[in-house]
């Protein structure tokens, strides 16, 4: 049985995949790169993130990509919460769900957004993370959670990656920037198409049945 949830955010909790792209073509801008279109840009980028810029141009450097993108997303909106999910934070809450966020988000802007969405559910952050193959475990074994109870929510391959790496399940959820059959591909524990089906898996609302 899941009785913790460790969440990704932009693209699984927040709808800001339009807001992140405007902010990833200023980059684009700055290093002098040909804009692509929104339907590439889903279908091409990956994590890590310099993975990506380095498709478009090999000598990107984190540090310059990182101050260009969070310069100009932070004259962006704040991306809304997916249909459903607040309502489905609240009920995991409830039930004595045990979640927390991993994400590569800018810390700052995945904090604010929490607080409209609902950020009394979640007992950490751990934000702006490159690579989160690397650090999973450890937050894992930090937050105290048994691996065993314990799975890793999003919507990119590399997020189960990261949560096979850490030895814990996980669920790809299709309303993010991968399509589904690029997550099957990667044989997650199980693929989700909306927010309820979570509520099934760790039996809050029914049963935990694939």
């Amino acid at each position: 049985m899941i009785k913790n949830l460790i969440f990704d955010w932009s693209g699984t909790i927040s709808d800001d995949i339009e807001i992140v792209f405007r902010s990833t073509m200023a980059v684009f801008d700055f290093l002098k790169i040909k804009r692509i279109t929104i339907e590439e840009y889903k279908r091409e980028f990956c994590l890590p993130y310099m993975d990506f810029y380095h498709k478009y141009c090999p000598t990107a450097v984190k540090k310059d990509q990182d101050h260009v993108f969070i310069q100009h997303i932070s004259t962006e909106p704040l991306g809304k919460a997916y249909p459903g999910i607040p309502k489905m934070l609240k009920q995991l809450h409830e039930a004595g769900i045990k979640m927390a966020v991993l994400t590569s988000n800018p810390h700052d802007r995945t904090i604010e957004e929490a607080k409209l969405i609902g950020e009394q559910y979640f007992i950490k952050y751990l934000t702006a993370v490159h690579d989160k193959t690397k650090v999973m475990k450890d937050y894992v074994d930090e937050l105290g959670l048994n691996p065993n109870e314990t799975a890793y929510v999003g919507d990119m391959v590399h997020d189960i990656d990261a949560g096979k790496a850490a030895g814990i399940k996980t669920i790809a959820v299709t309303w993010g920037y991968n399509n589904k059959q690029q997550l099957m591909n990667k044989q997650p524990d199980y693929v989700i198409d909306t927010p309820e089906r979570l509520l099934n898996i760790c039996g809050v609302n029914g049963n935990n049945n694939k």
